[in-house]
């Protein structure tokens, strides 16, 4: 898994290796074999990177931009037929 470095998953990658080693050719993910929940913010893993699977393409800031309004503005079009008149 991709996370942020911290203190967290240092101590998995570092002190507690053979541990992570042994869950994960078990199919367990190590972090899913304790409660994390229960651990200070700190603790938590942060997933980082998982997005990246959706870019298929590099582009430019200013065609994002314009593609990102274009599609806003076709939505808002569709929708405007949902919207009923106020009353005031």
């Amino acid at each position: 898994m991709r996370v942020l470095k911290d203190a967290y998953n240092t101590e998995w990658e570092e002190k507690r290796r053979v541990e992570m080693n042994d869950l994960q050719n078990r199919g367990i993910i190590p972090v899913m074999n304790e409660n994390v929940i229960e651990k200070k913010a700190e603790f938590r893993p942060l997933l980082m990177g998982q997005a990246i699977g959706g870019v298929h393409e590099q582009l430019p800031a200013a065609v994002i931009v314009n593609q990102m309004v274009t599609q806003a503005a076709e939505i808002m079009k569709t929708s405007n037929g949902y919207l009923k008149a106020s009353k005031l």
